[in-house]
């Protein structure tokens, strides 16, 4: 089996006219528990896609066995043709040869194309899985991981773990050859079969055993990648600023110093991986060696004839293949795939940053508008139904509490509480209600909202069919939609990365508008924007929730002058050690 073509096998030729259409693959869900190691897990992902794992690996392995029977044929061939001198033995030898060929070629070709489909179908299974989890209402719990961490594990690591499939696809397959080679070996000396059949074992230990280092230099290699996506999203993320700063030269070398460990530590995984490869290929060699002169000994004894003494030369050159084979699976699916396996499951086993109550009910939507009340680290807060409510104080409360009002934080000492009308007083506990619905009903937009790509109209309506003019003129948005080129239909790139911060901040406003939810907060909604714009976006925007609660986390004067009312509240000492932050 010529590993070295692995990585062609997506050039492998299309489906032929004879050979059956492939149906769609069927992954096994890949679970994960609290007893879930790395290698349970490798060996799930490797077993996940029975109905393209076990074709795969049948054809695979009878091209292996159509190798070992290529020194048989040829042994036979000496034996009862070249030997006795019968030219019509010797043709058909020579068709049964040719025979053997075409079906190991085609055994091959189509075993890994089969193969490689269950491959890709794993990886898309195992990506969702972590993306889900990633992607999670309830956020993620435990240490935040920048994006270009998540990115890492969401990509590089789930094609890795996926490709840990390939042991299950070529392994069997390496196991044959060395079972046809000793089975042959058996017909002609059983002492050769039995050394075969151990030294293949061997090495396989031998090679599980060398893997450790390799796995722990793989980890290193991609937490470092990790590292260095996640630098070089921030960097492209505020390159504006950067460069307002003049900061070029400084960011340019911080990425330069983790680009570098990276390098530092593929370098040092794949001088892991060619010594623990180049250790396990020099027994291997050395041990096919010793076959090979322990066959040539048997033959100047006589106890084996020159077709024998054939067959087991071409063996022993031939088994080498398979044996090797076995090193490069262990080095090159096994070990990766258990150190990118180690990855993910840091991701998938993380619990919630929030979580919602098994009696959790739906808080409908009221038309008379919902007060709200925010006692948070001993501050008191309380926002009647359709006031606008600017409540001024330091960043590190508004990111705080704005956690709290979003449901993207936990505190034991914190509550959130809504009331549906002003003639009621029931207060109801966000935390009793759904995730869902208490977002619908309060509705947190951050400092810097994120936009996707599509167009500027896309952005604010995200699909609705209701007319979007006024929230567009609330935030200031058709002066935004008159500088560019093609106005509300302009993309708006990766991120907002074709427009400025303050345009960035005017579109997610008028986004947040136009969701109208029952309560709104803003959190430093216009700090990107001129104060004549601000002051504008302020009053239109408030003008328009009239009749909502809005409340405005921010020490904007503009804002002040346009609210129902303002407040001040301490500044934040700390938060409470139970506290769980989702990023």
């Amino acid at each position: 089996m010529p590993i070295g073509e692995l990585p062609g096998m997506s050039l492998l030729p299309a489906r032929p006219w004879f050979f059956p259409k492939a149906e769609p693959p069927t992954v096994n869900s890949v679970r994960v528990d609290d007893t879930t190691t790395p290698r349970r897990l490798t060996i799930a992902t490797i077993t996940a896609a029975p109905k393209q794992l076990a074709p795969a690996a049948l054809l695979t392995s009878s091209h292996q066995i159509g190798e070992g029977l290529v020194p048989v044929v040829v042994g036979r061939a000496v034996d009862e043709a070249v030997g006795p001198g019968n030219p019509i033995a010797l043709l058909s030898w020579i068709g049964v040869l040719a025979l053997v060929f075409c079906w190991l070629s085609f055994s091959y070709r189509f075993g890994s194309r089969i193969g490689f489909l269950g491959m890709n179908s794993v990886q898309h299974d195992i990506r969702m899985l972590v993306t889900d989890k990633l992607l999670s209402p309830a956020g993620l719990g435990g240490p935040g991981m920048r994006i270009g961490n998540r990115l890492s594990v969401a990509t590089s690591d789930t094609t890795m773990l996926a490709t840990s499939m390939g042991l299950g696809i070529y392994g069997p397959a390496a196991v044959a050859g060395v079972l046809v080679c000793a089975v042959v070996l058996l017909t002609i000396s059983w002492p050769l079969a039995i050394a075969v059949i151990v030294g293949a074992a061997g090495i396989l230990f031998l090679g599980d055993v060398l893997g450790g280092a390799l796995r722990r230099r793989v980890g290193t290699q991609q937490a470092a990648i990790a590292d260095a996506a996640g630098t070089a999203t921030d960097l492209v993320h505020g390159l504006r600023v950067i460069k307002g700063l003049g900061a070029q030269e400084t960011a340019a070398t911080r990425y330069a110093g983790v680009s570098a460990n990276a390098l530092t530590a593929a370098v040092r995984a794949a001088r892991s991986q060619a010594r623990s490869l180049a250790v396990l290929q020099i027994l291997s060699g050395v041990f096919v060696v010793a076959i090979g002169v322990t066959a040539g000994w048997m033959a100047l004894e006589g106890m084996i004839t020159v077709g024998g003494l054939i067959t087991v030369v071409m063996l022993t050159q031939w088994v080498m293949e398979p044996i090797g084979s076995m090193a490069h699976i262990v080095n090159f699916f096994w070990n990766p795939g258990i150190a990118a396996a180690t990855r993910i499951l840091d991701v998938l086993r993380a619990g919630p940053a929030v979580t919602e109550r098994p009696n959790a009910v739906e808080l409908a939507r009221t038309v008379g508008g919902r007060g709200l009340h925010l006692f948070a680290s001993g501050v008191d807060v309380r926002a009647a139904p359709g006031e606008h409510l600017v409540l001024g104080c330091d960043p590190a409360a508004r990111s705080h509490w704005a956690g709290l009002l979003a449901r993207t934080t936990e505190s034991t000492d914190s509550t959130v509480t809504v009331t549906d009308d002003g003639a009621s007083s029931r207060e109801v506990d966000l935390a009793e209600v759904t995730l869902a619905s208490a977002r619908r009903a309060v509705l947190v937009v951050p400092h810097e909202a994120p936009l996707f790509e599509g167009s500027v109209l896309d952005n604010v309506t995200l699909g609705g069919d209701r007319p979007p003019e006024p929230v567009l003129h609330a935030a200031a948005c058709d002066q935004v939609a008159e500088m560019l080129p093609d106005g509300l239909d302009t993309d708006v790139g990766d991120q907002g990365s074709h427009l400025s911060g303050g345009q960035r901040q005017r579109v997610g406003l008028a986004r947040a508008l136009y969701a109208d939810p029952d309560i709104l907060v803003l959190l430093d909604p216009t700090s990107a924007v001129d104060s004549v714009t601000e002051d504008a976006v302020a009053r239109e925007t408030l003008a328009l929730r009239r009749g909502r609660t809005t409340i405005v986390l921010t020490d904007s004067p503009a804002w002040a002058q346009h609210a129902d009312r303002t407040d001040h509240v301490p500044v934040l000492t700390s938060s409470t050690p139970t506290e769980r932050e989702g990023r």
